[in-house]
């Protein structure tokens, strides 16, 4: 997070509110957990690497702690980045389930599917990606444009609410897969043909098996949080899968 990226998205997005744009970066950061749960946010040090005062530093914290993004605790000074939790796991992994799931149905409705040229080369990137980057790139577009695709715009409403919390789990998930990025990984291999299963059901114009396959894709990712989670959490509960 630098002075450069807000002055690029000034550039594009001229009328933005200051908090508004800086609250975009910071929970971008959080999402690709480059700020990390748990940690101690520095309203200093961000205005400063941002060349800006604290105040709109301060405003975008306030929308990050109603958002759930920090938190703010009684015996403690200032905001601290919010622990993932059990309960938001789960309930933002249903709400993907139904989002989803709903959204490649209505892909596969269609005698074309809007982006299903696209949504095929965004499978095959992620199968054949060679970075963390690039697969963590393929497979946000993918969901994003899945969703897109639908024409239903209430469904892309929700999925802005849970979006970039959803990516924050995904980050979880492809930062502790391997402690070297793997291609040959089981997890990425089964993402990537789970991607290919979806648009090919939604190619073969087969509802309710693109929503199945799609369905099926989200729980997937639900059981490797969990199974990270209970791996690196401090609590003594276990999580059956």
């Amino acid at each position: 997070m630098n002075k450069e990226q807000l002055e690029n998205y000034l550039q594009k997005n001229p009328f933005e509110q200051l908090s508004n744009i800086v609250f975009i970066l910071m929970s971008d950061e959080i999402s690709a957990l480059k700020l990390k749960p748990g940690e101690n946010i520095n309203i200093s040090k961000i205005a400063y690497e941002l060349n800006i005062s604290i105040t709109p530093v301060r405003d975008a914290l306030i929308k990050l702690n109603d958002y759930g993004f920090v938190k703010k605790y009684p015996n403690k000074k200032g905001y601290y980045v919010s622990d993932l939790e059990l309960n938001d796991i789960l309930k933002v992994f249903n709400a993907r389930i139904a989002v989803e799931g709903s959204a490649a149905f209505l892909c596969a409705q269609y005698k074309k599917c809007p982006n299903i040229d696209r949504l095929s080369e965004l499978a095959e990137d992620f199968k054949n990606s060679y970075t963390f980057d690039l697969t963590k790139f393929s497979d946000f577009e993918f969901h994003r444009l899945l969703v897109e695709s639908s024409g239903n715009e209430y469904l892309m409403e929700f999925y802005n609410l849970i979006e970039k919390k959803a990516w924050r789990y995904q980050s979880f998930i492809m930062i502790n897969v391997s402690t070297l990025f793997d291609l040959n990984n089981p997890s990425i291999e089964s993402f990537a043909t789970q991607h290919l299963a979806v648009v090919n059901a939604i190619k073969q114009n087969i509802p309710h098996l693109a929503e199945h396959e799609m369905r099926t894709h989200i729980k997937t990712g639900l059981e490797k949080v969990l199974l990270l989670y209970n791996l690196n959490s401090k609590n003594s509960f276990k999580i059956n899968i």
